[in-house]
């Protein structure tokens, strides 16, 4: 029996970790582990007070993600093949960002905030009503 449960771990160590790459090593390193890095710098450069939040907010939006969600949209809805072929489900999706306008002209704004906030923005909303 023993022999049999030592042959079975040695067949299954070498399946255990995988140390291929995604893409490629350097593209690997590049964007997947130097987006962390980067997220690390633009952290302790607005907690140090290097740079205010306001501008890095809006340098990530202009150079980062602006050009994701163009690239993501130009190979979904703006292509003619993909939009047939996956109509259901990207038509679907877009009614997720439908939920936040829907409720707030329901009334239930302040619902939908509470749902979808971080815990930090409700902490501060909480202390803004509610001074101490």
């Amino acid at each position: 029996m023993a022999t049999a449960t030592n042959l079975i771990i040695e067949q299954a160590r070498p399946h255990a970790i995988s140390l291929r790459w995604i893409i490629s090593s350097r593209d690997d390193l590049v964007w997947f582990i130097g987006s962390v890095f980067s997220s690390y710098a633009l952290f302790f450069l607005y907690v140090t007070g290097i740079v205010p939040l306001l501008p890095m907010v809006a340098a990530w939006a202009i150079l980062i993600d602006a050009p994701h969600v163009f690239g993501t949209f130009s190979r979904t809805y703006f292509d003619r093949t993909e939009r047939h072929s996956r109509a259901r489900l990207l038509w679907g999706s877009l009614l997720f960002f439908a939920v936040g306008p829907i409720m707030v002209f329901a009334g239930l704004g302040l619902v939908f905030f509470f749902f979808a906030a971080p815990d930090t923005t409700r902490q501060e909303l909480t202390d803004f009503l509610e001074p101490r």
